[in-house]
């Protein structure tokens, strides 16, 4: 077997990203509504801003998510990994 470093720490990366319940309602979420701030984020799933945002931004590095400058707002969508990402967790909902 031959064993790339790089590609299972990637793998482990966007598996970090992606590993807590919020994370994953976060993921559903900008799927149906998009560009959304961390505080519209926040608000919708019943949150405090700063757990909201330490979320975003760990998906943020995992590479779920970008960000995007929107006068004074940050507004985050998915990226084609958040989406594939996504479509896997659909694929095994009970």
């Amino acid at each position: 077997m031959n064993i790339d470093k790089k590609k299972f720490r990637y793998l482990e990366r966007v598996t970090r990203g992606s590993s807590h319940n919020r994370r994953i309602q976060i993921l559903y979420l900008l799927n149906t509504k998009g560009n959304l701030s961390v505080e519209t984020i926040s608000n919708t799933l019943h949150t405090n801003y700063k757990n909201a945002a330490q979320h975003t931004q760990r998906m943020f590095i995992a590479g779920l998510i970008e960000k995007t400058q929107s006068g004074r707002s940050v507004l985050h969508t998915l990226t084609p990994l958040g989406k594939s990402l996504l479509s896997f967790y659909r694929s095994i909902e009970r």
